[in-house]
């Protein structure tokens, strides 16, 4: 069986680096072009920013948007695109000569999903999933939840890079 990643490159071959994060464990990682960056960036991208990234707008979509089927990054030196698959996500990048809309099409076609993203938190959970938020709910509180949130976003990356890079927040 073809891999996410050599999968996408056959049936979307305008793209120039895949990755898969399956569980928070990043399970394929391939550049097909030269990269603009170190792979040690692509894998801190893709286990802190592209789950962050997600999260955040999900949780913006399930207000009153119906979810978020992708998300799209503007870097300087190229898209990156975002999809929730599985327990995980896939990431994409798109060179900027590239229109990024039909690009995502034909990614969304090519993993066989109309919709990728589904809501995460509509089954309910108590399972220490953060609560999602619903219109009317209050914002008392948000301060604290997203400095919590950095806290362990800060925490993981000290430790992902044996304690040699700290963040603070205020």
């Amino acid at each position: 069986m073809a891999s996410i990643a050599q999968t996408l490159k056959c049936k979307v071959p305008d793209i120039r680096y895949v990755a898969v994060n399956s569980g928070g464990k990043i399970t394929e990682m391939e550049q097909f072009t030269p990269s603009h960056n170190p792979q040690a960036t692509d894998l801190m991208e893709e286990l802190l920013v592209n789950p962050t990234v997600l999260e955040i707008t999900t949780r913006r979509g399930n207000l009153d948007l119906d979810g978020v089927h992708f998300v799209v990054i503007r870097y300087g030196a190229q898209y990156q695109a975002i999809f929730r698959y599985g327990d995980g996500h896939v990431s994409v990048g798109i060179d900027l000569d590239k229109d990024p809309i039909d690009t995502v099409k034909a990614i969304q076609k090519a993993l066989g999903e109309e919709k990728i993203s589904d809501n995460p938190n509509s089954s309910g959970s108590t399972s220490g999933e953060p609560e999602p938020l619903h219109p009317g709910n209050t914002l008392h509180g948000s301060r604290t939840k997203i400095h919590n949130l950095i806290e362990r976003l800060s925490t993981a990356l000290c430790r992902s890079l044996s304690g040699e890079l700290k963040l603070y927040w205020r």
